[in-house]
Formats: structure tokens, sequence, C-alpha cells
């Protein structure tokens, strides 16, 4: 009684396309046009394009029977937790603050977690679920990825599928490597007054005597992205793909290379998630640095990611971020700035690491332009950073970068190893403005004679509606390694439930670094 996508397919095509044909309500209204009017008046009609992301429920109208037969009041997660609080069982095997009872209802897991009663779930593991491992993945972006391939070259092929807002020119040495970080605890910045005193005066002697500052540009995104184009300006959104020509990343073979001194940085941020729009040198090693907003907007600064080489060891250069806007900040709190360095990765200490000192977050003297306030002016976050090598390549973020090519490269990680009696699916829920597919996964066990699929409850979990806040897709990324390994727990929460995961909504902006 295992569930069989391929018996159902036939079916489910001529359900379709009954549906298409179906474009009008019974008042004569599309049902696009009618579908979001009053979200509290939708009945069963509205809801039939959304059948095929159940399809482990059955046809339409198979699902439309489960709906009528079931009771809503059974069985939530919350519900159980409740019911286990009110009986006062307030037990705590795990580090979870609920036990694996709370969650799991009336299914016999008192003490799951303990030695002596492994062997008594497994026995009930075996009953439960079916030998058998289903996983599978439509997403167009894992087609031809052979099994066998290392995730680097598997995050660069992702990557080179990637569409763009503006055409990237590598990969970020950080996320092919997996973007972790060290793994413990890290401490806070502790802000000295008399250093934020200093950069503030100096900020306002930059309005007084700008004459007195070096205005030199050293990285302009907008001149490179005209010159890659060709300046064939149509005023059309474009994307850009490189598929054809392959990202990849160079920058093991770069830090090998002898480079004379130069008495300036160099910038990129030409890769996925990046964000850096211009950088202008105001002194011998400090810089003012721009961000770029969200497409078609001119607000929205936040985060920041990108590259920096040609540094001297035991120099602090001066980093000036100077078109943010919220009126308070995580750095004013004892946030530090991610730094990445390859030349540490190499020598086998990988990871992202906090760093930099005299950490500020204040208003500056830029004003806001073409804008009905343009008396505001706009705030700077400024830190020092002391690279810890001559010659490297280093990548500095606002927080651990997590992209769009590493989750999906993930996502292709956990269905090449799903535990024994698991049901992965992946599959697009829709594309993005720029045609890149957003995913759902559908996680759960094997459907089996004694405990059938269509009677477990659904779980939604989303993430990263704001394209900034990377550490969602962090706690996404845990959960899902939680839930699709092969813990007890994780087996008994996919056998009575059904898990449908929508792990990055806003795909566009994670990708394009707004």
């Amino acid at each position: 009684m295992d569930f069989d996508e391929h018996d159902l397919k036939s079916e489910s095509a001529e359900e379709s396309e009954k549906i298409l044909q179906q474009s009008t309500t019974k008042s004569g209204e599309s049902l696009q046009s009618t579908l979001w009017i009053n979200p509290n008046e939708r009945d069963l009609e509205d809801l039939k394009k959304y059948f095929i992301y159940f399809k482990e429920f059955g046809s339409y109208n198979k699902q439309i029977r489960l709906v009528k037969s079931r009771s809503n009041s059974r069985g939530s997660i919350l519900e159980d937790f409740l019911f286990s609080q009110s009986s006062g069982n307030k037990a705590v095997p795990s580090n979870l603050n609920l036990s694996l009872t709370a969650v799991l209802g009336n299914t016999d897991y008192e003490n799951v977690m303990g030695p002596s009663q492994t062997s008594s779930f497994l026995q009930y593991h075996k009953v439960h679920e079916s030998a058998s491992t289903t996983s599978c993945s439509s997403l167009k972006i894992h087609k031809d990825i052979s099994k066998y391939t290392t995730f680097a070259s598997v995050y660069c092929t992702i990557s080179s599928r990637v569409k763009s807002v503006i055409p990237f020119v590598k990969v970020a040495y950080p996320d092919m490597m997996g973007g972790q970080g060290l793994n413990h605890p890290e401490p806070l910045n502790k802000m000295e007054q008399s250093a934020c005193r200093m950069k503030l005066l100096s900020c306002v002697d930059k309005a007084i005597n700008p004459e007195a500052y070096m205005n030199e540009t050293v990285y302009d995104l907008d001149q490179l992205c005209s010159a890659s184009s060709g300046n064939t300006d149509t005023g059309a959104q474009k994307s850009f793909s490189s598929e054809s020509i392959g990202l990849t990343n160079t920058d093991e073979l770069e830090i090998t290379k002898v480079n004379t001194f130069s008495s300036r940085l160099a910038f990129e941020s030409r890769f996925e998630s990046g964000n850096l729009r211009k950088v202008i040198q105001v002194g011998p090693r400090e810089y003012e640095l721009i961000l770029m907003p969200d497409v078609n907007s001119t607000k929205r600064h936040q985060w920041f990611y990108f590259e920096v080489r040609n540094m001297q060891q035991g120099r602090p250069y001066i980093f000036n971020i100077v078109n943010c806007e919220k009126s308070d900040s995580q750095f004013n709190f004892g946030m530090k700035p991610v730094m990445y360095s390859v030349k540490e990765a190499v020598l086998g200490r990988p990871g992202w690491v906090r760093a930099g000192s005299d950490i500020c977050y204040y208003r500056n003297s830029y004003h806001y332009a073409n804008q009905k306030n343009h008396n505001k002016c706009y705030l700077t976050v400024t830190f020092n950073i002391d690279f810890p090598h001559t010659n490297d390549v280093v990548y500095i973020a606002y927080h651990f970068p997590f992209t769009y090519s590493m989750m999906m490269t993930r996502i292709w990680q956990w269905s090449l190893q799903m535990p024994s009696g698991s049901y992965l699916r992946a599959e697009p829920l829709c594309y993005s403005l720029n045609n890149n597919e957003v995913p759902l996964l559908t996680v759960s066990a094997e459907d089996t004679p004694s405990n059938p699929i269509v009677d477990r409850e659904i779980v939604f979990l989303t993430a990263r509606v704001h394209p900034g806040e990377s550490n969602a897709s962090w706690v996404m990324d845990g959960t899902l390694d939680c839930l699709l390994g092969p813990s007890i727990a994780a087996a008994a929460l996919r056998a009575k439930y059904v898990f449908k995961i929508v792990p990055m909504l806003n795909v566009e902006g994670v990708i394009n670094g707004w």
C-alpha cells in the first residue's frame, strides 16, 4: 500500500485539465479575480488549483472526501503539548523543552530516548514504516547532477544556473565550502565611547572640510555592470545566468601569487547574495561603502556581503557603510560583522568569525536625495578590521550568509541520504520573476497499511521572508537536518506528520543580496 506517484499522475492530469477548463465560478467571475477578495469566504472551488501540492493524499476528489471526513479538533502539536501539560507531564528527557510524548501525542514514547527503550522503538518502527525510502526532486536546477559529485562542485553548478539581476563573475569561497562558523560562542563587542566620539567628529569634519580628504572611487558596481552589458539599456528588467560559462572560484590560487604592495584595497561583490555598490577611499586606510538597495527602489539598505583583497597584516583598516537607514542597530548592542579568511581556511581553520573593533552606529551628514524628507540623513555603521594575513582574500558580511544555491545544494544532499522508511519530495511551488524555482519540500514517512499517510496531520514551515535575515535560513537548515536525520525522534515525527516546508520564500531578495 505504499504511496505511488506514478499511479496518481494519470488521474491527476485528467482532473487538472478539467480544473483549468473550469475557469469561472457560478457567478461567472474568474477564479483568479475572486481568489483573494475575501479569504474568509473561500470555498472548495477556490482551492482546486492547490491540490497538486498534496499529491501524497491522492487525487483532488480524494482530498475533498478526506477533508470532509476528518475532524479539525484532533492531534495538533500544540494540542498535544497543552494536553501533556494539563496532565502534569512536564518531563524533559532531552535538550528540547518539549518531551517526545508532548510532541507525539498518545504514541508510547515516554522514555524513548533511553538506551533500554531503543530496541522496542525499532520494533515499532518496523511495523509502522516500510523498509523502502522515497526521495525525489523535480527541481530543474538539480538536473543531471551526479550523486558522486562533491559539495563544492555541486554548489558551483547550481550557482551557475541561478538567474540574477546583475551578472555574477564568481562563486564566493565561504559558500562553496559550506559557509560554517566556528560553532562556539564568541564575545560581544564592547563599545568604546572614546572611539565612537572620534569617529563621529571625523564624520563631521568630512562634511565641513571635504577637500582635506581623499575622494577616489575604487569600486563602482554600476560602471562594471554597464560595461559587461554593453550599455544596451532598454529599460526592461533583465536577468543573467552564468550556466554557459560556469561560475567557479580561484581564491586559493590567488593567495599563492606574490603581489607587490598596493596602497588601496580591491573589492568585489558580484557573487550570489553579495551587496556592495560603491567604495570611495577617503584616507590611506579608510573607505566609505555604499550598499545596493532593493531592485526598483532606493530604500532598504542593511545587508552587506563583499570581498576584500590587497590588504597588509597588522594595519587596521576603517570601513564606513554610509547609507544605512534604520534608526537603531544591533551593532549598538554588541553585534560584530563576520569575516572569512581564505588563507585561514587553507591552513586548516575554515569558518566565519566575528571580527571588528571600534564599532559604532550613528547618523551622518549624507542627505536623502529626491525625497520628501530631503533634510533627513542616512546613518553610518563603522568598524575597524585588522586582517590576519597579508595578500589574503577575505569576505565580510552583516551576518553568516546562507544563499539560494546553498539551500538547493543542501536539498540535493538530503535527497541522497534519506533514512529507511522516509519520504522526501522536492518540487517547485512557483517561479520567481527571474524564473528561479521556489522549492516546496514534503517530508513524512512511507505510506503503510498500519500507518496510512492520509491519517496524518499536516505541519507547515516557512522561512526567509526577509532576505537579509540569513539567520532564519540557518535555523531552517538545522530543522530540516534534524527532521531528515536517522534519530528516533525524527522517525517518530515523520511517522505522525506530513511536513510541508518552504525553506526560502523571497528567493530573489536572497540571490541578489537585498
